[in-house]
């Protein structure tokens, strides 16, 4: 996404990313900044999130399909997004 003139998100789409281009972004963000992989949180809900769940130290499948919530390390189900916060380990809410 990109960001304003003051840093932050805008939340606009500026680019479309399939299941293989969500991991590679994720890989290259990670390795430019020197995060782990091992440390990554992601959260999805669908098959194109599947490969990136796979790289990840810890995913979560949010209102998901069964593939996601397979592949998923842990599932739920919620009309809150902030309910997502208590599952990320090590996190104290």
């Amino acid at each position: 996404m990109p960001v304003d003139e003051s840093g932050l998100l805008t939340g606009k789409v500026s680019r479309q990313f399939d299941e293989f281009d969500k991991a590679e972004f994720v890989k290259a963000y990670c390795l430019k900044r020197g995060v782990p992989l091992s440390q990554v949180f992601a959260v999805g809900d669908s098959r194109s999130d599947i490969p990136l769940f796979g790289i990840v130290g810890y995913s979560v499948a949010l209102n998901a399909t069964p593939a996601a919530k397979a592949a998923a390390s842990t599932s739920i189900e919620t009309d809150d997004l902030s309910d997502v916060l208590r599952l990320v380990p090590g996190l104290v809410r």
